[in-house]
């Protein structure tokens, strides 16, 4: 399970152990506090590095089957294309039976849009595909855990503003991280619908101004929309590009193209089969029923 401190690989990691399945949590710092919990739910943690073949080539000897995530954000450009190629690699060698890989949805339509995120998962992809291996691709849109990051939080809590750069009145597609690990499982599964297939995933569709009203319903208090124009897009890139915080915010350059393709697509860019993906899911999660899982009070005193 590569990134199973993160978010994606930390709520495929958990998924994965509720289904009963032994789960070796790749990880660059097995004493950090994330690692120690998944530790108690029950992974093992192996200590490897995507830029480190040997550390790989240890941890998948003998396992079935690999969780690949990559981080533009953290890595940019080519390294992440150089960690994507380094897990295929290893994969091979090790003979796995099945690859999952997290990319990033729309990677086939958004080509020479200078979307640099979406470019190097698409590059992933293709080496995935002419790889051999056993794959499935799975395609996230926008995380609805993006919000519940500190800047969002604070901004919600604190002043009852959501911010985003998105149109106001467009539906917009996004997606709840549990919801794409029940895909990754499935996968796993050998469930047909699923397994060896590329399958973009949202689990609701939503106006901005539908998203900060089931947040304020939420916290009984309102919440405003308030659309970040690309003006201020590209001062915020500046300043993380100068300070080196792309890993940290993940925003930059790439983001703004995004953003701008996002608002200039007829469907906000995004191209999810909802209802056919809850005939495999039905449990999967309503922007509402998102928004309960979360306690929006850790925001208040948030510092970033």
């Amino acid at each position: 399970m590569c990134g199973a401190t993160g978010r994606q690989g930390g709520a495929t990691t958990r998924k994965l152990l509720r289904d009963g399945w032994q789960v070796r949590a790749l990880t660059r710092n097995p004493g950090s506090a994330p690692a120690r919990a998944l530790a108690v739910q029950g992974a093992t943690l192996v200590q490897a590095n995507l830029d480190d073949p040997t550390s790989l080539d240890n941890a998948l000897d003998g396992a079935h089957g690999v969780f690949g995530v990559t981080d533009f954000w953290e890595h940019g450009f080519d390294k992440e294309i150089r960690m994507g190629s380094n897990l295929i690699e290893c994969a091979k060698r090790a003979d796995i039976g099945h690859f999952v890989f997290s990319s990033v949805g729309a990677t086939e339509r958004t080509k020479g849009l200078g979307i640099t995120h979406f470019e190097a998962k698409a590059e992933i992809e293709d080496r995935l595909l002419r790889s051999g291996l056993s794959w499935t691709i799975l395609r996230p849109v926008t995380f609805m855990e993006n919000i519940i990051t500190p800047r969002f939080r604070r901004a919600i809590c604190e002043r009852g503003i959501l911010r985003f750069g998105f149109n106001r009145q467009r539906t917009f597609q996004m997606v709840a991280m549990d919801d794409l690990a029940v895909f990754a499982a499935l996968a796993f599964d050998d469930d047909p619908r699923v397994k060896g297939r590329t399958t973009e995933i949202a689990s609701d569709a939503f106006t901005m101004d539908e998203w900060a009203q089931a947040l304020g319903v939420q916290m009984k208090r309102p919440v405003k929309y308030s659309v970040v124009t690309p003006a201020q897009l590209h001062v915020a890139s500046a300043f993380i590009a100068i300070t080196g915080r792309q890993a940290l915010y993940k925003a930059g350059p790439s983001l703004i193209n995004q953003f701008r393709w996002n608002n200039n697509s007829p469907i906000g860019g995004w191209d999810a089969d909802i209802e056919q993906l809850r005939s495999i899911h039905p449990a999967m999660l309503t922007l509402k029923d998102w928004i309960k899982t979360i306690d929006w009070t850790k925001g208040l005193n948030s510092k970033i």
